[in-house]
C-alpha cells in the first residue's frame, strides 16, 4: 500500500537529497527532479495545476462530467470501468501525466506531486498544440512577449455585455494568449511556404500557403483589437524571437511538421472556433470567430493537401504520417474536470470564450472523428499506391 507524501516528508527528503548531493552521490538527480517544475523553453515559466481526489476520481471514470458541454460533442462522454481507472493512477495514487492536460492539451510532463490532503500537483507547458497552427521549434512552440502598441489594433470599442471585473480582465488575457499564437502562425506559414518552395510542390499550394499567412495576421490583429474590447488597452507583440527557425531539409520532417501543426493542431482549432462562435453573445467577438473558423478549416485543409501530395511523391513519407498519428493517439489524454462556475461560464460564452475542459473536450472530439479517421484514409490510399507501384499498374 502507497501514501502520499506529507509537507514534513517531502522536506525531509529534499534534504538528504541534498545532502547526499552535496557529497557526491552519483544517480541523484532524477530522484531529485521528479516533481521539479520542467523547463518550458521559450515559453517561459511553467503553470501548476493541482487535483483533488475527487476531481481526479472523476477524471480518470468519465471524459463528461454533470454539467453544460458545448453543442454537439456529448456523445464523447464515455465510463471506463474500475480495472480501467485503477490502471491510471501510480504508486503514489496520483493520476498519470498523461491523463491532465492543460487548456490547451497538453499533457503534464512529469508526475504528479501527491499532497497531504491527497491531492495532487502537476505542471505545464504552455505549448499551445492545440490552438491553431502554432512555431515550433525544436519541438518546442515560439511565442512573442506582448508589449504596448496601437498597431495591431484595428477599432477602439467596448463591449456591451455585463461582465465582473475580474471576468473582464480573464477574457481580455485569454485573447491575447489567442492573439500571440495567431502572430505566431505567420512565422509559421512563412516557413511552410519556403518549404513548398524547396520542395517544388505545386503553385496551388504555394499561393494557399501565403494567403494563409495574411489570414493570420488578420486572426492576430482580431484577437488583440478583441483584448483591447474587453479592458480598454491596445497591446501588440513583441519582438519574435527567431533563433532555430530554418525551413525542414527533407520532405519527411516538414511531413512530420506540417500533419502536427496544421493536420493536427489547426483542425482542432477551426473546431474550437467553430463552438465558440455557438455560444457568443458579443458582436464583434461572434464576426472575428466566423472568419476565424473559416479560415482555420481552410488553412487545415491545406496541411491535408500537402501531407497527400508528399506522400504522392514519396510513398516513404506514409510511415511519418503513420508515427506522427500514433504519437497523438498515444499522448491523447482525457479531458480535464470542469470546474467553472455556471455564471462565470455564461460570461465566458457570452464572450466568446470556451473554458479549459471545453477546449480540450472538443479538440480530443477532432482527434477521434476527424484527424483519426482522415489519416487512416490517407494511408489506406498511400498503401495501395504502393501496392500498385510494386506491380507495374499505373
Amino acid at each position: 500500500m502507497s501514501f502520499p507524501f506529507s509537507a514534513p516528508a517531502r522536506e525531509l527528503r529534499q534534504r538528504i537529497l541534498f545532502v547526499l548531493g552535496a557529497v557526491g552521490i552519483a544517480g541523484l538527480s532524477a530522484c531529485a527532479d521528479e516533481f521539479a517544475p520542467p523547463s518550458c523553453g521559450n515559453d517561459g515559466a511553467p503553470t501548476q495545476t493541482c487535483l483533488t481526489r475527487e476531481q481526479m476520481n472523476a477524471l480518470a471514470g468519465t471524459s463528461c462530467p454533470a454539467g453544460p458541454v458545448p453543442p454537439g460533442i456529448q456523445s464523447m462522454c464515455s465510463v471506463r470501468t474500475p480495472a480501467q481507472i485503477a490502471a491510471l493512477f501510480d504508486e503514489n495514487e496520483c493520476l498519470l501525466p498523461k491523463e491532465v492536460t492543460d487548456g490547451c492539451c497538453n499533457p503534464a510532463p512529469n508526475p504528479g506531486e501527491p499532497q497531504a490532503d491527497g491531492s495532487c500537483c502537476y505542471y505545464h507547458c504552455k505549448a499551445h498544440v492545440c490552438c491553431g497552427r502554432p512555431l515550433l521549434v525544436a519541438g518546442e512552440a515560439r511565442l512573442a512577449d506582448v508589449e504596448l502598441r496601437a498597431d495591431w489594433v484595428y477599432s477602439r470599442s467596448s463591449t456591451a455585455l455585463q461582465l465582473t471585473a475580474a471576468t473582464r480582465a480573464r477574457i481580455a488575457d485569454e485573447w491575447l494568449q489567442d492573439a500571440r499564437m495567431e502572430h505566431a502562425s505567420v512565422a509559421a506559414f512563412a516557413r511552410f511556404t519556403l518549404e513548398l518552395l524547396g520542395f517544388g510542390a505545386p503553385v496551388e499550394l504555394v499561393a494557399e500557403a501565403q494567403r494563409a499567412g495574411l489570414d493570420e495576421v488578420a486572426h492576430a490583429t482580431a484577437c488583440f483589437s478583441l483584448a483591447q474590447h474587453f479592458d480598454g488597452v491596445a497591446r501588440g507583440p513583441a519582438r519574435l524571437q527567431l533563433t532555430g527557425l530554418t525551413p525542414a531539409e527533407t520532405l519527411a520532417d516538414a511531413v512530420r511538421c506540417t500533419f502536427l501543426e496544421g493536420c493536427v493542431g489547426e483542425t482542432q482549432a477551426a473546431m474550437q472556433a467553430q463552438h465558440a462562435v455557438l455560444v457568443a453573445r458579443d458582436l464583434t467577438a461572434r464576426d472575428a470567430l466566423e472568419h476565424i473558423a473559416r479560415d482555420e478549416a481552410r488553412h487545415s485543409v491545406l496541411a491535408w493537401r500537402f501531407v497527400a501530395w508528399a506522400v504522392k511523391t514519396d510513398p516513404a513519407c506514409a510511415k511519418v504520417v503513420e508515427a506522427a498519428l500514433e504519437h497523438v493517439l498515444a499522448t491523447d489524454a482525457q479531458p480535464m474536470f470542469e470546474h467553472e462556475h455556471a455564471e462565470t461560464l455564461a460570461m465566458l460564452h457570452a464572450a466568446g470564450r470556451l473554458t479549459s475542459y471545453e477546449r480540450a473536450l472538443i479538440a480530443r472530439q477532432a482527434l477521434v472523428d476527424v484527424i483519426a479517421p482522415c489519416a487512416r484514409v490517407l494511408l489506406r490510399a498511400a498503401g495501395e499506391q504502393s501496392c500498385d507501384s510494386a506491380s507495374g499498374v499505373v
